[in-house]
């Protein structure tokens, strides 16, 4: 699965931001319990194309974003295919 993570550029330098993306972008293609010593990161992986599995995904990335990435927040993940993820986010959150 292919996800494309961008947003607006706030008050944070050009290597942050891409450690905000980076760090979004692996939280979004990890599968669930994967990552040693850090096994509630991840997301499920959705099984086939049913619109009920891609919101489930598209809501476990927002809420691991909001736990994993407090430099930023998601506003938008949307599947534009079976293959391709898109999110969106905000820089700069307090």
């Amino acid at each position: 699965m292919e996800v494309d993570v961008n947003g607006e550029l706030g008050e944070i330098t050009n290597t942050e931001k891409e450690s905000i993306l980076n760090n979004i972008g692996t939280l979004a293609e990890t599968p669930y319990g994967t990552i040693p010593l850090l096994r509630d990161a991840g997301v499920h992986m959705p099984q086939n194309a049913s619109s009920a599995e891609m919101n489930k995904y598209t809501t476990e990335v927002m809420e691991q974003a909001d736990t994993y990435e407090d430099r930023a927040e998601v506003v938008q993940v949307s599947v534009e295919d079976q293959e391709t993820v898109k999110v969106v986010v905000k820089y700069g959150i307090e």
